[in-house]
């Protein structure tokens, strides 16, 4: 028992070293590539077959990595360096970036002079494309700031300072004459008309019968006038005595009123409505808003002119807010466009992005439409499964092209199985690229998935010198297990 359990551990660490030299890893990119993808793989684009041989023949170009635009960057480090993806193929840079990275950098032909734009693909199939340009999408981001800035000023504004239109309300028409609108709370603390309407039930013969300045006076109470200051404008000391010595039965309604609680009209640290305003009640359709025009110096703002401090931090703080929103929404990064796959397709790959081959432009309309072959990917073989994720749950990748599967793999996964031609009728395998032609899901690929723990993705980051713009390239990578061989 013991030469055999000697024999079955060699034989699995026989095993595992031969998984790891036959198959094809993932491996971490040179720093100086960082900025677009975190992962590489090789055989790279001049055949060399490990990480070393390439960072050594990258030595005469690191320095044009370095000093050269961003575009000559992606386009060596993709050379170098190529982005390790669920593909079974090298994806080349293309034309345009090649283009773009030899009018960017004038030493680059005397360093690459065998590289050839020609021998790239067009950006109409699947390639690594030009990076999206910072200074126009920093652009952008700006002025979606500054119009949300202005927005939140102009919430603010309408918020926090007394608006007309909005706070102001009709008097009570016992009160026109002298202001056609009011604002509470009042005097006596009432918060809405009808409570004020009701409390001043008591005095409204007093209203109509006395005379204009206790008319006034009472209305000034009840029915304060609205203006564009904060605070409530109460009758002045003279307005008030005038209004009790011209209407007797007064005293007898408010005894709890004493004119000593009133401002004088000579005071200036207060206003308030003197006896002089408006005791002649003019013709209502002549009737305008009182609205004072000297502020004393007692530290409140006209709301319609200046903000108090308290409201510029405000809108400081929530323009700080806007712009890391902004950069969020308006600045595409991976994380954005990446999303965690169905649980259904794991052990191919990890992320997915859409739309997808029908046409869904979302996770919840793919698994939806996917109800209906849910049990084909769990009971049907491997290829099935992976042909069947590949459509709903296209690969999140570099590329900014959905990839379809390989007319081999839509082969294999209808002859394994029957059922699939019943459910999916509209599904003609000439439809898909032969993997000798173009970049697709080969059937090779993972036929066994590997166990969930094993996938890391491949997040972009800043690109360092850029400001806020993050390199728009979707791409998601998978470790995939040995038995999947050329991945």
């Amino acid at each position: 028992m013991k030469r055999l359990s000697i024999v079955c551990i060699s034989f699995t660490l026989i095993l595992l070293v031969i998984q790891e030299l036959s198959c094809q890893k993932c491996q971490d990119v040179d720093p100086i590539c960082g900025g677009f993808y975190n992962q590489t793989v090789f055989p790279n684009h001049f055949g060399h077959t490990s990480f070393k041989k390439a960072r050594r023949a990258m030595s005469p170009v690191r320095h044009l990595i370095s000093d050269c635009p961003a575009v000559t960057k992606l386009f060596l480090c993709s050379l170098y360096m190529p982005v390790c993806t669920i593909l079974e193929n090298y994806i080349p840079p293309c034309y345009e970036t090649c283009q773009a990275a030899f009018a960017g950098c004038e030493e680059l032909p005397v360093v690459q002079p065998d590289l050839k734009c020609d021998d790239f693909p067009p950006s109409s199939q699947l390639c690594i494309g030009l990076p999206t340009t910072p200074s126009h999408q920093n652009m952008k981001c700006f002025f979606i700031a500054c119009v949300s800035f202005t927005l939140i000023l102009l919430v603010i504004r309408e918020l926090s300072c007394q608006n007309w239109d909005q706070k102001c309300k009709d008097v009570d028409p016992i009160c026109g004459g002298f202001y056609n609108r009011t604002v509470f709370p009042n005097y006596f603390g009432h918060t809405s008309f009808n409570r004020a309407k009701r409390a001043m039930s008591r005095v409204r013969h007093l209203i109509s019968d006395c005379p204009a300045v206790s008319r006034l006076f009472l209305c000034v109470l009840y029915m304060p006038v609205c203006t564009g200051y904060d605070k409530y404008l109460p009758p002045c000391y003279e307005t008030c005595q005038a209004a009790f010595t011209g209407c007797e039965e007064l005293s007898f309604r408010h005894s709890d009123l004493n004119c000593d609680d009133f401002p004088s009209s000579t005071s200036s640290s207060q206003l308030c409505i003197e006896p002089t305003v408006s005791t002649t009640p003019i013709p209502q359709n002549q009737i305008t808003t009182v609205t004072p025009t000297t502020i004393p110096d007692d530290g409140m703002g006209d709301c319609q002119l200046k903000f108090k401090m308290k409201y510029f931090s405000t809108a400081c703080m929530s323009f700080i807010l806007i712009l890391l929103v902004i950069r969020e929404l308006s600045c595409q990064t991976q994380n954005s466009k990446c999303q965690d796959i169905d649980p259904i397709c794991g052990g191919f790959y990890n992320q997915t992005v859409f739309p997808n081959h029908f046409g869904h432009t979302s996770f919840k309309r793919a698994k939806r439409a996917m109800s209906r072959v849910r049990h084909l990917i769990s009971d049907c073989p491997a290829v099935t499964k992976l042909f069947l994720c590949s459509l709903y749950m296209p690969v999140c990748t570099v590329l900014d092209d959905y990839i379809p599967p390989c007319y081999e793999t839509c082969q294999a996964a209808f002859a394994g199985c029957e059922e699939l031609s019943v459910l999916q009728p509209d599904l003609n395998c000439d439809d898909f690229p032969p993997s000798s032609q173009n970049i697709c899901i080969a059937s090779a690929v993972s036929t066994t998935p590997a166990p969930q723990n094993q996938f890391t993705a491949v997040t972009p980051t800043t690109i360092p010198g850029d400001g806020i713009e993050d390199v728009s390239l979707d791409h998601c990578h998978c470790k995939i297990q040995c038995d999947c061989p050329g991945i």
